[in-house]
């Protein structure tokens, strides 16, 4: 056999961006071949890739076999990944290493949401390209402690689209640098009403309660983390530490044990 006259088998090259799921509209899922690119979200979007390869021109509603053809082609693909479940194996980190990458910006630390339906009533993510980069340009200016700059452009994340509750998280870590942390416990309360299922922001909101002497409250939101994320080893230790001050000895023991279980080098939880 001849190795170098082996046909080349079709390529089918799968690409996704669920970023755009942070802010409350469509992912991008998309399939590649020789000839043709595919993009399936609220406008699809069909790029012909040797007579255009600038893929300045949308092709969707011309060419409209191909691209139902390359649409049912990805539909199939995720059909077979997904599984019954609808769902994807995740990822073998551990939920203290995502939440830090989470708070940093990191868009593969998760929070975004794996949902591979195309919902016509959320928004296009071209539309929110104006939105993504005042979130990468708030994100930086953070990073560079020019917290006065970071918040101003907060305030126009939230003037250009405020129910989605990122601005109000940076908002709140702008706060604790500053350690004002009433205002930090408000910018997260805000971040919760609108979306109150995120097990990063309860962390971040018992941490700020724990500092005000909330205790109470902030046991509330630890264990809202840990429902959602068990092998968070900080939140363990938070907690225990929190039901320690609080006389709750045995309790605060086990949270103790389970952070040295995920985090064995975890000096403070050894000392308490």
């Amino acid at each position: 056999l001849d190795h170098t006259k082996v046909p080349e088998a079709p390529a089918h090259i799968y690409c996704e961006s669920l970023f755009p799921t942070k802010y409350g509209a469509n992912a991008l899922l998309g399939l590649v071949t020789k000839q043709w690119k595919y993009i399936q979200t609220t406008r699809p979007e069909l790029y012909d890739l040797i007579n255009a390869p600038q893929e300045t021109s949308n092709l969707a509603s011309t060419q409209r076999l191909q691209a139902k053809v390359m649409q049912e082609q990805l539909r199939q693909m995720l059909d077979q990944w997904l599984g019954q479940s609808g769902e994807r194996v995740s990822s073998s980190m551990d939920d203290e290493t995502k939440a830090g990458l989470n708070s940093i910006g990191y868009v593969g630390s998760a929070r975004v949401k794996e949902d591979f339906a195309v919902d016509q009533n959320k928004d296009d993510p071209k539309d929110l390209i104006t939105f993504y980069r005042l979130h990468q340009t708030a994100t930086s200016l953070l990073g560079q402690g020019k917290h006065a700059d970071a918040e101003a452009v907060c305030r126009r994340m939230i003037d250009e689209r405020s129910g989605v509750c990122i601005p109000y998280r940076i908002l709140a870590k702008i706060a604790k640098a500053r350690r004002d942390f009433s205002a930090a416990s408000e910018y997260l309360q805000k971040s919760l009403q609108l979306k109150p299922h995120d097990p990063d922001a309860h962390y971040e909101l018992g941490v700020v309660l724990q500092v005000q002497g909330e205790i109470g409250e902030a046991i509330l939101h630890y264990r809202r983390t840990l429902a959602d994320m068990p092998n968070h080893a900080q939140a363990n230790f938070n907690l225990g530490a929190a039901l320690q001050g609080v006389g709750r000895f045995e309790e605060a023991i086990e949270h103790y044990k389970e952070a040295l279980r995920l985090k064995p080098d975890l000096a403070e939880a050894h000392n308490n």
